[in-house]
């Protein structure tokens, strides 16, 4: 009787395939900001920026129009 359960159990088993493996660790995060995806540097952009007459702040993201 406990092995025909048994049998029964490893066909179900053996139908339902191998599971798709679960990633572990932190979140794997995309770049938010195009400045980031193309890798500038914020102080250097910062500065140019200054340079050219236009108003930054010295901390937080840059501005979308000026990144483009």
């Amino acid at each position: 009787m406990r092995s025909d359960r048994l049998r029964a159990l490893a066909r179900v088993v053996e139908a339902a395939g191998p599971s798709e493996p679960t990633r572990t660790g932190p979140p794997v995060r995309e770049p938010r900001t195009e400045a980031a995806v193309v890798g500038l540097n914020g102080s250097l952009v910062r500065n140019w920026a200054r340079e050219q007459g236009q108003a930054v702040s010295a901390r937080g993201r840059l501005p979308e129009g000026l990144v483009r």
